[in-house]
Formats: C-alpha cells, sequence, structure tokens
C-alpha cells in the first residue's frame, strides 16, 4: 500500500495510517456507479516542502455525486477544517481534494484543473503546496500538485498504484 508520493521537484507527500485504508474502505463500499470523494486535510513539515495527509474527509450528505462527477458542498467541508484547525492548535489544515474516476488510469478533467486553480486563486490552501487525488477503478491513482505561493496550477503529477 501506497504511503509516500515524492514529485521531481523533493515536494513529497506522505499518508499517514490508515488514510489509504479509509479511502478504499469507502470505494469498496460504494463501487464506481457514481463518483465520490471529499477533502484531504493535513500538515507541512516547517521549512520544508514535505507534507502528510492526516485526514480524507467522506462524502457529505450534501454532495452531489453523478455517475462523471462530484460536486463538493463548502459548508460541511469548511466546519470540518475548522474543527481540525482548532484541536491541532493550528497544525493541521486544507491540503486538497481527492475523488474517484471510472477509469483505469485517471486523468483530470477540465473541472479537476479549474478547480485546482480556484484553490491557488482564493487562497484555500495556507501551505506552500495543494494536491488533488484522482482515485481510478483499477486501482492507478493520479496525483497533481499546485503551488499556491507562486499561483500555479497543477504544475507536477504522478501516476501511482494505490494498493
Amino acid at each position: 500500500m501506497v504511503s509516500r508520493v515524492v514529485f521531481e521537484d523533493g515536494t513529497t507527500l506522505r499518508f499517514a495510517g490508515s488514510v489509504v485504508e479509509e479511502i478504499s474502505n469507502l470505494i469498496a463500499s460504494k463501487g464506481f456507479d457514481s463518483e465520490s470523494g471529499g477533502i484531504l486535510l493535513g500538515k507541512q513539515v516547517l521549512g520544508t516542502q514535505h507534507f502528510e495527509v492526516t485526514l480524507a474527509s467522506k462524502p457529505s450528505a450534501f454532495d452531489v455525486s453523478r455517475r462523471f462527477s462530484f460536486l463538493r458542498r463548502m459548508s460541511p467541508a469548511n466546519k470540518l477544517i475548522n474543527s481540525a484547525w482548532r484541536k491541532s492548535k493550528g497544525t493541521v489544515n486544507y491540503l486538497g481534494e481527492w475523488h474517484t474516476h471510472n477509469e483505469s488510469k485517471p486523468v483530470p478533467s477540465k473541472t479537476d484543473k479549474s478547480l485546482m486553480l480556484q484553490v491557488v486563486e482564493d487562497s484555500s490552501c495556507p501551505f506552500t503546496r495543494a494536491f488533488m487525488l484522482i482515485i481510478g477503478n483499477a486501482g492507478e491513482v493520479y496525483v497533481g500538485v499546485t503551488n499556491p505561493q507562486n499561483r500555479e496550477g497543477i504544475y507536477n503529477e504522478r501516476l501511482i498504484k494505490w494498493q
């Protein structure tokens, strides 16, 4: 099971404990009939480009899940982000997005790329990087990284094996 992704620029994304297992279990129970997803919460090691995903949210009852799209509602996600921020005393915050695609080798859609560009433009992510995971139906995972500080959309990407 993957626990870490290293990008060409040295950026490292690590998954804490059961994050991969929790997402895998959710996908196993829901299948790929419709897309599902959530947000990634985590932290950055100060002074580095090393990041850790500590929690991946589940879809809320308010999210819209369709065969070829997933629309996450802001309000439930913001409540979760604020709660994690308080509980961690300011170390855990929004780190990005995750969702499924019903394809074996997932690639970001125009909507996915626009969402990550919006994250960059509206400063949704307080860290020096933000991430997007797209989990495909055959265990392949697209991992894209943005640079909010330089106002860059997805500038680096990897396709990894989830399990």
